[in-house]
């Protein structure tokens, strides 16, 4: 029987290892014995989680999955403002998955396109408080693969390019040395598809 351990998200063990009751090798995300998980950002910011609430980002769940008396998880790809918002996000849903969006998005309004309401008035405040954190929440819940969260943000920016010139988006949008002509093309498929 092994004990807690601190596992980085690859699945490989770090550091020491943490004593604990070694009667409760299955409990991965279930909350009878290890309710809570502490997950590290990398910036160093630590949160205290419900491993149940966890259950709706993938690589968490491989890899509590892959060592459940695991008492610390590592997200190296997300910083401790982005999953505090991430954080939100799952405490609201408690491990629950939301129906997903329609595609194309049904209404440029998020109210009409999410049953959960608090989901459209979450990610409007989010769109207005600062949109940088909008994306930022966007690329972590893809590392994270929280698919309900990556969309959900995704539809929300989607909703807001509706209907704008390509040449507009063109203008305001940095290529970072792209062919404009192929990205053009990426932007306008992107916008129509979702």
């Amino acid at each position: 029987m092994s004990t807690p351990k601190m596992m980085d998200v690859s699945g490989e063990v770090r550091g020491d290892e943490v004593k604990g009751d070694e009667s409760s090798m299955d409990v991965g995300l279930d909350d009878s014995v290890y309710a809570t998980i502490t997950v590290v950002c990398n910036d160093g910011r630590r949160f205290e989680v419900r491993r149940s609430y966890l259950s709706l980002s993938v690589l968490v769940t491989k890899a509590l999955c892959e060592d459940p008396c695991v008492l610390e998880l590592p997200l190296p790809g997300v910083r401790g403002e982005v999953f505090e918002k991430i954080l939100e996000y799952l405490n609201h849903h408690e491990g629950k998955f939301p129906r997903r969006i329609d595609h194309p998005a049904p209404s440029d309004k998020m109210c009409e396109n999410v049953e959960d309401k608090w989901d459209a008035t979450w990610v409007d405040s989010l769109w207005s408080h600062s949109r940088r954190l909008l994306v930022d929440v966007m690329e972590g819940s893809n590392f994270m693969d929280v698919s309900v969260l990556t969309e959900l943000c995704a539809c929300k920016i989607a909703t807001r390019l509706k209907g704008i010139p390509v040449e507009h988006l063109r203008s305001r949008i940095d290529l970072n040395g792209r062919d404009d002509d192929d990205c053009g093309k990426s932007v306008t498929k992107d916008v129509k598809s979702v």
